[in-house]
């Protein structure tokens, strides 16, 4: 260095020139720069035997001397320099050096023995063989820090006894506060911390400063003063001087709110008051600096957070910190590890390299990895309380310009273990340190928090309001009632009502919470005149309510109308439906009206008349008999209503045209056709008119025919009737049906009668079923004693032919005889079964035919 000077000074042109101080013994050099060489100056070597002393002190009072060796070159352990702290070579030692520079040497004015002088006394001594280069140091001179002492001595308003000031929002608060100095205070400043990010600098006059600020935020904020003289050290005050302000916080209102917020003029409602208070917690574990993530492979990033709100406790049960959070955004969750540290070392990995199938994933919403800046950050929480680690969460698509899969939002299980926290400070220094493993990345880290128990918080960074005065202003005369803190009101207007619900906290804040009630305007409505109907039937009267809703609603299209037999039916909303056909007797009904548009309602009533008309009934239809044939058993039909002439008036219609002279309750109908009487009540003039219809009816003309084949299992009669009337058929006198078929008839003659179910007569035929009895008892008792083919007796040409099983002929019979007594040439023939064969024509078709079967003899 020396020889490179010396070029310099050959060479170059220097504008500046600073002092040379060379080892010269005796001598006391009083400067604060320059250059200081052994006695070989800048370009030589010193000399051997040499014994110097040389004092440097500086020139300016309350300095210390400074001695920065830029070289150090000496014969080691041969040639030596000492180093003194003071003028002369009684004062302390700083150190012997021979074959290690001694750098950066200061005078120190504390010391063992004091050295006011801040001088510094060197001492070199050199053997006699071999020499060096000796020495270069940078001669400068350190003024030391005075004491400083920062008070903030007085606010206004002044604190309370436990030193707080407590302020509402928006209150200015003034501070006045001075600096101690143990040397000067001329040209200091000072720079007040609000707490929020705000602070204010300015210069003590005679040691002392006001100033104020506007609190306008609610919270917790820790003001702090600092000191500052014109030291070029930047020396600052030594103590930390603070003090908390605290801000009233706005309270909580939910639950201060009506039971019904719109009320229709005239009824009343309950309105509550409720206030919660809201705790202020000093913000003392959040925040961090921002750190960029950027796409450097295995650079470790970390960011820090300064805690000294916990009373200096350590961390005792894992509970105690409930968890850390993280709000972060990444391109590649797949090469992150995330690691906390406590302020003693103890790290927690909250997050590895993931290696499962999420890797390609990323965190909130990044932007493309190309270093253009952060993007949006989403905050990843991580608790002993989670369910699942950061790679095995929900996933969201991410928005632009980035879109791909991201893991959500939320509170995931650490990898590690909080446990391994227990026992650290709390206090302290907390550090997150991200290792990115790939280059291919980025994010960034926008904050962090540290969530901890908040009963650890020391009592100064946490306050919850009371609230001693609260209630509701009493001016509104609508308000009927006051229980505690709820009140009814009744507004008696139609509009907006409001009330207010007025606190004040321990902190002398005033706050209020209006409740408005919308009250629409009454329903006007027109009570009805009666309504009045003639008797239909029993005393009741048809009414259709809907004729009374226009009279009602007075011209108001905004009214619905309903009519209610009675009040619980009103209260159960169970309404008259259909309103235009209500059948009822006299009565009061019960009307309610509603506001399309405001929900209100309007009760009123009507009377219903039912005026006294004829109560009688006529038969559906009366029948007249026509084409008789004497077997009718009706006459001409009295269509009759039973009523008296003298209470009512009769006219009687056939085929809606007036019967002339039938003013009678009763008329005799000579002919079919439509009629109808109207009956009008004398007294009432109510009139009824009642309908029936007269129609014809007549005998039948039958014929009978016997459908199915002689000898058929099944033997079937068929009923012609013809007619204009309603016929049943009956069967040898037997139950009458409205079929006019008979099955599973037996043989022979059988009678067959039709009549009119009106009463106007009936027909009679009889009709012959052929066929042979299945068996015969020959015994003389007069029953079955003969065998013959019933029904065959007209057919005087048929042949009947009687075999014994061997087909022996027995007997021909005579279709119209008496039939065969079971013997053969006068003597009895045994019981057995009998063959007989017959030659006929069939009745139904009249084809000529031949029959075999066989029958049995009984005995």
């Amino acid at each position: 260095m020396k020889k490179l000077l010396f070029l310099c000074s050959i060479f170059c042109s220097l504008s500046v020139f600073a002092q040379v101080v060379d080892m010269t013994d005796g001598i006391t050099t009083v400067t604060c720069s320059g250059t200081f060489y052994d006695s070989g100056g800048s370009t030589g070597n010193y000399a051997n035997n040499e014994t110097i002393t040389h004092t440097i002190c500086p020139d300016v009072v309350g300095s210390q001397a400074q001695l920065n060796f830029a070289s150090f070159n000496l014969e080691a352990n041969a040639d030596f320099m000492t180093i003194y702290n003071g003028p002369d070579t009684t004062f302390d030692v700083i150190g012997t050096f021979s074959a290690t520079s001694p750098g950066l040497v200061t005078a120190a004015i504390a010391s063992t023995m004091p050295n006011p002088s801040g001088c510094l006394t060197i001492e070199f001594v050199s053997d006699a063989i071999n020499t060096s280069a000796g020495w270069e140091a940078e001669i400068s001179c350190f003024q030391p820090c005075q004491t400083i002492t920062a008070s903030i001595d007085a606010t206004v308003p002044a604190p309370d006894p436990d030193g707080i000031v407590r302020i509402c929002q928006g209150d200015q608060v003034t501070f006045n506060g001075s600096g101690v100095f143990s040397v000067s205070g001329v040209g200091a400043s000072y720079e007040l911390f609000i707490g929020d990010g705000t602070s204010f600098t300015g210069a003590l006059i005679n040691d002392t400063f006001s100033t104020n600020y506007a609190f306008n935020d609610e919270g917790i904020f820790e003001v702090s003063l600092v000191i500052t003289d014109v030291n070029p050290q930047g020396c600052t005050s030594t103590n930390k001087e603070s003090m908390f302000v605290y801000v009233s916080s706005t309270p909580d209102f939910t639950g201060t709110e009506a039971a019904d917020d719109t009320l229709c003029l005239g009824e009343s409602t309950t309105i509550s008051g409720v206030v919660t208070p809201v705790t202020q917690i000093a913000d003392c574990a959040n925040g961090g600096e921002e750190t960029a993530l950027g796409d450097v492979q295995g650079v470790t990033f970390t960011s820090t957070l300064d805690l000294n709100c916990f009373q200096s406790q350590n961390l005792t049960d894992v509970a105690q910190l409930e968890s850390i959070c993280i709000v972060m955004e990444h391109t590649y969750i797949g090469d992150l590890e995330i690691t906390a540290i406590s302020p003693n070392g103890q790290r927690v990995l909250l997050y590895g390299e993931a290696g499962g199938s999420q890797i390609g994933l990323q965190l909130g919403n990044p932007i493309v990895t190309d270093g253009t800046g952060p993007g949006q950050g989403w905050e990843y929480c991580f608790s002993m309380s989670g369910a699942v680690i950061l790679e095995n969460g929900p996933l969201v698509q991410s928005g632009m310009p980035t879109t791909a899969l991201t893991v959500d939002s939320g509170t995931y299980l650490p990898v590690g273990d909080f446990n391994n926290f227990v026992g650290t400070p709390i206090d302290g220094q907390w550090t997150l340190e991200i290792i990115d493993h790939i280059a291919v990345d980025d994010g960034t880290i926008f904050s962090w928090s540290l969530n901890f128990d908040e009963s650890l918080l020391a009592s100064d960074y946490a306050f919850t309001p009371s609230y001693p005065t609260q209630g509701w202003d009493a001016a509104p005369p609508s308000i009927t009632n006051t229980v505690g803190n709820t009140i009814t009101v009744q507004p008696t207007t139609a509009g907006t009502h409001c009330y207010t619900y007025r606190v004040v906290d321990d902190f002398g804040c005033e706050y209020t919470e209006q409740v408005c009630v919308e009250v629409f305007p009454e329903v006007i409505v027109v009570r009805p005149t009666p309504l009045i109907e003639c008797s239909v039937f029993n005393g009741e009267a048809l009414f259709n309510l809907r004729s009374k809703d226009d009279e009602i609603k007075g011209g108001n299209p905004n009214l619905v109308v309903q009519y209610f037999e009675s009040d619980g039916d009103v209260n159960n909303n169970i309404p008259i439906d259909p309103a235009t056909a209500y059948m009822s007797e006299s009565r009061l009904l019960f009307i309610k009206v509603t506001d399309i548009n405001t929900g209100c309602i309007a009760l009123t009533d009507i009377t219903l008349n039912v005026l006294s008309n004829s109560d009688f009934t006529l038969d559906d239809s009366y029948v007249i008999c026509v084409n008789t044939n004497g077997t009718e058993i009706v006459g001409l039909p009295l269509i009759d209503t039973g009523l008296s002439t003298v209470n009512y008036s009769f006219e009687w219609r056939l085929n809606n045209a007036i019967i002339p002279g039938a003013i009678n309750s009763s008329y005799l109908a000579a002919q079919s056709g439509d009629y109808s009487v109207t009956v009008t009540n004398t007294t009432t003039n109510c009139q009824r008119i009642a309908n029936t219809i007269v129609f014809e009816s007549e005998p039948p003309v039958i014929t009978t025919t016997v459908t199915s084949q002689a000898f058929a299992n099944n033997h079937i009669i068929e009923v012609e009737a013809l007619g204009n009337g309603n016929y049943e058929y009956s069967l040898d006198n037997g139950l009458w049906q409205d079929d006019n078929i008979f099955e599973n008839v037996s043989l022979g003659e059988h009678l067959i009668t039709v009549r009119d179910k009106n009463g106007c007569g009936f027909a009679s035929d009889t009709v012959t079923v052929m066929d042979y009895p299945k068996f015969f008892t020959p015994n003389g008792d007069g029953y079955n004693d003969t065998w013959n083919i019933t029904g065959i007796d007209a057919q005087l040409n048929a042949q009947i032919f009687i075999f014994d099983r061997y087909g022996k002929l027995l007997k021909q019979l005579s279709p119209n005889g008496n039939g065969w007594n079971g013997t053969f040439k006068g003597y009895n023939l045994p019981a057995a079964d009998y063959w007989f064969t017959v030659k006929y024509i069939e009745p139904s078709s009249g084809a000529e035919k031949e029959y075999s079967a066989h029958f049995s003899l009984k005995r």
